[in-house]
C-alpha cells in the first residue's frame, strides 16, 4: 500500500527513519545553545513570551517555541536547524507522495523540548485549506520518544467521520470545540493511539484526524520534537486567504529556502508582525507593569476541569 492510500486510510501514517542523524543533531545542538541564553521567545503553550532560561529543575523549556523560524530572537542558529529539518528535501518528497502536489507553503511550526499535553483537536478546525482536507501535518521525533514522555497521540481513521464540528461556523469558542472533542472520544470508545517513536520518524496527519499530546508521566523525559503544518502553494485558506487576491498576496510573501520546493509563509502573520511587534508590544506593558502569564490555550487538564 502506497504512503498515500496508508495516509487517506487511517488518518496518518509513520515513515521510519526518514530524516538523518545530522539533521536532528544540528537542532538538538541548538536547542541546548538557546536554553543557554537568555533569550526571549514566543509560546504557543500560553500565547505569549517567555525567557528560554526558564526551565523546569530536570533542565526542559517549560513552553514550547511557536513557529522558531518567524522569530529572529531565537537566533540564527536554532532558525536554521529548524528549517533544515522542516524545508528538507526528504520531507518535501514526502508530501508529494501523499498529496500529489509539487510545491508547499509551510503554514506554521513548534517546536517541543517536553510535552506540553496537548488536548484532542483536529486542525480544520484551526487552520485548514478551502476546500478543506489538503493541509498536511507532520510531527518529527528528534530524539527517542519515551512512553512516559508524554507522547504523541492519533484516533486511527477519525479522519472519515466528517464531524460538522470540525467547523468553528459550528462550535465558535476553542474550550467548547476541545471539550466536544474529548467527550466524542471518551463516549464513543475511541483509541488514542501514541506510536512508539525514533529519532529522525515521521508522522505525517490529516487535518481531520483528531490527535493531541499526553502529559508526561516521568518529568525527568524530555520530547524533543518538532510539528509542521503544510498545504500546496496557491491552495486557499481557510478564513484566511479565500479570495484570488487574498492568495495572490500570501504567494507574493512567502520566503523562500533552500529547498526550492518548500517555502514558509510570511503573511499569516508575516514574520514582522508575529515577532517584532508582538515583541515591543510586550515590553511595553511589561514596563508599565501589566505584563500577563497568558492564557493555557491548549492544556489537556484545563480543559477537562471546565
Amino acid at each position: 500500500m502506497s504512503l498515500r492510500d496508508r495516509y487517506l486510510e487511517n488518518g496518518y501514517v509513520i515513515v521510519r527513519g526518514a530524516l538523518p542523524d545530522a539533521l536532528l543533531a544540528s537542532a538538538l545542538e541548538e536547542l541546548e545553545r538557546f536554553k543557554r541564553q537568555k533569550r526571549l521567545y514566543f509560546t504557543q503553550s500560553t500565547h505569549s513570551w517567555a525567557w528560554s532560561k526558564s526551565l523546569t529543575s530536570e533542565g526542559f523549556l517549560i513552553d514550547s517555541i511557536q513557529s522558531p523560524t518567524k522569530q529572529w530572537t531565537c537566533g540564527r542558529g536554532l532558525r536554521r536547524s529548524v528549517t533544515e529539518i522542516i524545508c528538507s528535501q526528504y520531507v518535501s518528497k514526502m508530501l508529494a507522495e501523499i498529496s500529489g502536489f509539487e510545491y508547499f507553503v509551510n503554514w506554521q511550526n513548534m517546536l517541543f523540548d517536553k510535552s506540553a499535553g496537548t488536548v484532542d483537536h483536529a486542525d480544520t478546525w484551526y487552520l485548514d485549506t478551502k476546500p478543506s482536507g489538503f493541509m498536511i501535518a507532520a510531527w518529527i521525533a528528534l530524539e527517542d520518544i519515551h512512553v512516559d514522555a508524554g507522547r504523541f497521540f492519533v484516533v486511527p481513521k477519525s479522519n472519515q467521520l466528517r464531524l460538522p464540528e470540525h467547523s468553528s461556523a459550528v462550535i465558535g469558542g476553542h474550550y467548547d470545540y476541545a471539550k466536544f472533542i474529548d467527550d466524542y472520544v471518551e463516549g464513543n470508545g475511541l483509541e488514542r493511539y501514541a506510536p512508539d517513536l525514533r529519532a529522525g520518524d515521521v508522522l505525517f496527519w490529516h487535518p481531520f484526524t483528531i490527535h493531541g499530546a499526553f502529559n508526561q508521566s516521568d518529568e525527568r523525559r524530555s520530547r524533543k520534537s518538532l510539528t509542521a503544518h503544510y498545504h500546496p502553494v496557491g491552495m486557499p485558506r481557510n478564513r484566511k486567504a479565500e479570495s484570488p487576491s487574498a492568495i495572490s498576496k500570501y504567494m507574493g510573501k512567502m520566503r523562500k529556502t533552500f529547498n526550492p520546493y518548500i517555502f514558509l509563509d510570511n503573511a499569516d502573520p508575516s514574520d514582522f508582525d508575529f515577532c517584532t511587534k508582538s515583541l515591543f508590544r510586550h515590553v511595553f506593558r511589561s514596563l508599565r507593569g501589566k505584563g500577563g502569564v497568558g492564557q493555557w490555550f491548549m492544556d489537556r487538564e484545563l480543559v477537562r476541569t471546565m
